[in-house]
């Protein structure tokens, strides 16, 4: 009944085995555990090293094999399984004796006879719930829960069994009478009362306080569902405000924070006031103290700081571009030049890019090493996303390649994925790096083929075909689009509605963006904030690419707020897939906060407004450049 709300989740997603989280998607964290320990019986693969161990079996992202007795196995083998059991051994030794005292057999010691076994059963339950509890999640690898029933088994060993008091009497001698024996166990007796009602008092005072964090935990988590469901941040803020209240925890006080900084980011930098800037300041500072060396904590006082420096001086900071970090992270190349260089940023880049290009060519023709070319072709990859770069020569047979090469490495890891009747494939960390890829390069290619090469229809379909056909999306639905957007075939659109509603509503969409009918788009804003279709999921659009052309819909429409609106709303509703697990007390968005100070490409640019632009430019791809870099200078960095 008074189960906070995000662990009541937890546990009935136990049963739901299309969640990752669930006993389901245990299953294959369990397998690759156990085929770790087979691999590394005596001492395991060392501690700490399962992360890295099981992604030869496909599993992704996961810390331990959540279960315990599978994570000690896993990195310190039976060796390390024999020592962790030792003390419990012990534990249970101890408690041999102490049922199997001859005492109790005697109808004079009912009373003691009860402490003794309340006692045992108290230890035994606490250690039988963490144990229980752990087989399904890393729980006691937690100090907070370790620590305590470490303690518990400690107080335990120490207290003296009954059997020592009755074997002696009150003078150390051997007892020679049952009288004797009953002043000895009755002081274990008072042990024992001792004991509960140590216990009955610490129950009695932490029940309040439990309540208290129950009642927190709930305010916390609408929170949560407040910023998932709608990104409405003021809403939000106010049931964080209720939770740090109630109960002073790191993540509610860090949660009220960021809201208040959110809110205020989403505003022009006219409108924004100094005033919330010092009070998500001071309520990131105040989590501090529960966290002092939290690098996370201190990361979200820097962007606190940063913020308030730009309102005080109402300017943005325009930090210089740096090659090397430009090469390090392509995707935030266009945020940096336009940072830097605001309406100057397009022919900045052009002259960085001219140069890079050069550079690269050089680079590929001295036959230089595969280290040395990865980053190269990372900036590559990332530059064809916004139609720059067509013109290399064998440009298209590079991406063509990698998309192959993404498609064969999650081909070779489905044989290592150890469930049966279960789609774990789909929720792999290589089947989304070649969704990305897939799902990207797929409306690139024919643009590079038919704008860049000058390929006819039928080559373009043909090719696109062949590379699809062997990867995880060849039944991608993918020729009407090109067919309306690449080659401006009015008929193509009459091919939409082949293949379901959403198709059909959300391509039109798009259509009527590139025709200019920017008031359409705006008018069915609530369908786009809403898209949900397989096929349209299969094709990379979500409900955040809905989002992001509702924005660009008001950008040329003018109305600047609300497209910036628009993007942090997007960026906050995607929580609604990272919010399964509940390890950090449900903190927004794991903390991590960098993705609203610069929103990076992905999350204002998609390919539906690729194939808009360049359908309304008559496609002239070199036109889609400058579009975006005046998107983010009247949008994102306003």
């Amino acid at each position: 009944m008074f189960c906070a709300p995000a662990y009541y989740n937890r546990i009935t997603s136990m049963f739901d085995y299309n969640a990752v989280s669930s006993a389901g998607g245990r299953l294959g964290v369990w397998q690759a555990a156990w085929n770790i320990f087979i691999e590394h019986p005596f001492i395991g693969s060392g501690t700490g090293t399962f992360a890295y161990q099981a992604q030869k079996y496909g599993i992704i992202n996961t810390l331990d094999a959540h279960n315990f007795i599978l994570d000690i196995l896993s990195n310190s083998g039976i060796l390390g399984f024999i020592l962790y059991s030792l003390p419990f051994a012990l534990i249970a030794f101890k408690m041999w004796k102490r049922i199997g005292f001859i005492c109790r057999k005697n109808e004079s010691f009912k009373e003691t006879e009860i402490s003794g076994y309340a006692v045992d059963a108290a230890v035994i339950f606490a250690i039988i719930s963490a144990h229980f509890n752990s087989l399904f999640s890393p729980h006691l690898t937690f100090p907070v829960t370790s620590l305590p029933l470490y303690a518990l088994c400690a107080i335990y060993s120490a207290a003296p069994p009954a059997g020592t008091f009755a074997a002696k009497d009150k003078n150390g001698k051997k007892a020679k009478n049952v009288e004797n024996a009953i002043i000895s166990f009755e002081m274990h007796f008072q042990y024992n009362k001792f004991i509960f009602i140590a216990l009955l008092a610490i129950s009695f005072v932490m029940l309040p306080q439990c309540f208290k964090l129950y009642s927190a935990d709930v305010s916390n988590f609408k929170g949560v569902d407040v910023v998932a469901a709608t990104g409405n941040f003021s809403r939000a803020t106010a049931l964080f405000e209720d939770a740090s209240s109630k109960w002073g925890g790191a993540a509610y006080l860090l949660n009220n924070s960021i809201c208040v900084l959110l809110e205020e980011l989403t505003k022009p930098l006219e409108s924004r006031k100094s005033e919330p800037f010092a009070r998500a300041k001071m309520l990131a500072e105040t989590a501090g103290k529960y966290s002092p060396y939290n690098i996370l904590i201190k990361n979200i006082i820097s962007i606190i700081d940063k913020t308030a420096v730009e309102v005080k001086n109402q300017s943005l900071n325009r930090p210089s571009v740096e090659r090397e970090k430009i090469l390090a992270a392509p995707q935030g190349a266009l945020n940096g030049f336009a940072m830097a260089y605001g309406k100057n940023a397009y022919k900045e880049f052009s002259g960085f890019n001219e140069k890079l290009i050069k550079e690269i060519l050089e680079k590929m023709n001295t036959g230089a090493s595969a280290d040395i070319m990865s980053n190269y072709s990372s900036y590559l990859g990332d530059s064809l996303n916004y139609a720059v770069n067509f013109g290399i020569a064998g440009i298209e047979d590079g991406l063509a390649e990698y998309i192959k090469k993404t498609a064969r490495e999650t081909q070779q890891a489905v044989k290592y994925l150890p469930l049966v009747d279960y789609d774990y494939k789909i929720r792999s960390g290589l089947y989304s790096q070649e969704k990305l890829v897939v799902t990207t390069g797929a409306y690139i290619l024919p643009m590079i083929w038919k704008f860049g090469r000058g390929l006819e229809r039928s080559a373009v379909k043909a090719n696109l075909d062949k590379i699809l056909e062997n990867t995880s999306f060849s039944d991608m639905k993918l020729m009407p689009v090109i067919d309306c957007f690449v080659y401006a075939r009015d008929s193509a659109e009459n091919e939409f509605q082949n293949y379901g509603h959403h198709y059909n509503r959300y391509w039109k969409l798009v259509k009527s963006f590139s025709d200019g009918k920017f008031e359409e788009i705006i008018k069915d804003g609530d369908f786009l904030k809403t898209v949900n279709d397989n096929i349209l999921e299969k094709m990379g659009i979500r409900k955040q690419n809905g989002y992001i052309l509702l924005s660009w819909a008001h950008y040329k429409m003018k109305n600047y707020d609300e497209a910036k609106q628009l993007i942090y709303q997007s960026l906050a509703m995607n929580l609604d897939s990272n919010y399964e697990f509940t390890y950090k007390a449900g903190l927004l968005f794991d903390g991590a906060i960098e993705e609203f100070y610069r929103p990076s490409l992905y999350s204002y640019y998609d390919q539906s407004v690729m194939m808009a632009l360049i359908r309304a430019h008559k496609g002239d791809y070199k036109k889609i450049l400058p579009e975006i870099f005046d998107y983010l200078n009247a949008v994102i960095f306003n």
